[in-house]
């Protein structure tokens, strides 16, 4: 709804009898918009997917991840927006609302609906500062020089529809904090983020506005945090970067400034459960926590008109040979896939090697020679009602001719069934070919299956 829209409304409504509420209700909508109305609003462009919509010359300005005059977001959509400050400012941005496509917690975003903002200019080194899906909200990012980049993508599979996201960005000079945070006496920028999370997840959400979490190296600082957020909650609790992760009892900030002041309680003793530090406002002290399993709200740190280096979550040390335990996990872990790897590959060698012995077997054995001595070894029965078995038949003929196989191998031929006897019912004057006798297949090897000399192989 449009400013004058609204005073059209307006004036219609003050003629009804509840021209109270519905100007009160008109003046919040009024605030709303105008608060909304900072800047231009930068929708997703229609043209081609890889255009790109360039934002420069505006010192504020909002951007929603749909097209413009629609509520929601479209399958297979892709928006990239550049903003550019201008020679000697940054930008800070942030997430007004975000309503993406449902996600699994643990997801890689770029298989979904997502959005990714990132430093730097297009064609020249970019860095991925924040991206996030699903039910994620992140609080918003800083540039480190005069671009950043926006994306948004989503992908053709989605049968819901969501509203997508609001952003809204701002520029401010290079040689200043931005607009959200707070100078300190020392020239340093100082900011609370709103989201409470583990110490881990502190940092890197401090990495996104170009900050680390905070080191508090003396009283005026120290003193300067309780009185810029002596607003806050009493009961407010916020991570610092002070730790003693790589070393029990060995406290370091995440950035790695000078460890040689400090607020702990008196009686405070170094606990292994316990690594990363918190600063308690109510106390005025600070306070060892799990850096896992507690939650607070991080405190960030960056040097005013400077470009701050970001330093990367210290990993715990093992206490035999100093090595981190993320590294020793990781190497035990490629260890247990690669003897999974070389087990499979003894397996399928084995399979296959028993197919072949198998076929080998058989081949070895000529087709030529079977084919000969089961002709050769026929038999004509006769029958006969006088003989000793009440009119069996009984062999007539001669014993095979054909071929005998000499050092072939038979690994796995059978011996042949005994004759056929008569039944009493067999049809007079019907031939029967026997199979041929075991001693014709066994040959001239003495009765023993010859077997092929060479390596053997068994699985």
């Amino acid at each position: 709804m449009t400013l004058e829209k609204l005073w059209t409304k307006g004036m219609k409504a003050l003629s009804s009898p509840h021209a109270l509420f519905a100007s009160y209700a008109l003046i919040l909508q009024w605030f709303t918009i105008c608060g909304q109305s900072a800047g231009a609003a930068h929708y997703c462009s229609k043209g081609p997917a890889t255009t790109v919509q360039n934002i420069s010359g505006e010192t504020q300005g909002s951007i929603y991840t749909l097209y413009d005059g629609d509520t929601y977001y479209r399958n297979s959509q892709k928006c990239v927006w550049m903003i550019d400050a201008g020679p000697n400012n940054r930008v800070e941005i942030t997430v007004v609302s975000s309503d993406l496509q449902w996600t699994p917690e643990t997801v890689i975003c770029p298989g979904y609906d997502h959005v990714a903002i990132k430093d730097g200019e297009e064609g020249r080194e970019e860095t991925i500062v924040l991206q996030w899906c699903g039910r994620q909200k992140p609080l918003g990012a800083v540039s480190s020089g005069r671009y950043l980049r926006v994306e948004f993508m989503s992908d053709k599979n989605n049968p819901y529809q969501y509203t997508g996201v609001h952003l809204q960005f701002k520029t401010f000079s290079l040689t200043d904090c931005a607009p959200s945070w707070h100078t300190s006496p020392t020239d340093y920028c100082f900011k609370l983020l709103g989201k409470e999370t583990d110490w881990s997840s502190a940092q890197r959400a401090c990495n996104a506005e170009h900050a680390n979490l905070a080191s508090v190296v003396s009283e005026s600082e120290h003193e300067f945090v309780l009185q810029t957020y002596s607003e806050s909650p009493r009961g407010l609790t916020a991570w610092i970067g002070l730790n003693d992760i790589m070393d029990l009892g060995g406290y370091q900030w995440i950035d790695l400034s000078d460890f040689a002041f400090d607020k702990f309680p008196s009686g405070h003793a170094a606990n292994q459960y316990s690594r990363c530090v918190s600063l308690n406002f109510k106390e005025e002290v600070w306070k060892l926590h799990d850096c896992e399993d507690f939650a607070a709200k991080p405190l960030c740190k960056s040097k005013k008109g400077e470009k701050t280096k970001l330093f990367p979550i210290p990993q715990e040390m093992e206490e035999d040979n100093k090595m981190p335990v993320g590294l020793v996990a990781g190497i035990g872990v490629a260890i247990g896939a690669l003897v999974i790897l070389v087990l499979v590959g003894v397996i399928v060698y084995c399979r296959k090697k028993q197919g072949s012995n198998y076929r080998q077997t058989e081949s070895d054995y000529p087709r030529g020679a079977q084919s000969s001595n089961r002709q050769a070894g026929a038999v004509s029965y006769q029958h006969s009602a006088g003989n000793d078995r009440g009119g069996g038949a009984r062999p007539t003929g001669t014993q095979p001719t054909g071929a005998r196989p000499t050092g072939a191998r038979l690994t796995g031929v059978r011996p042949t069934a005994p004759p056929v006897e008569s039944s009493g019912t067999q049809t007079p004057g019907i031939d029967m070919a026997a199979p041929p006798p075991y001693e014709e297949v066994v040959g001239d090897a003495g009765g023993a299956l010859p077997f092929k000399s060479g390596p053997a192989f068994y699985c």
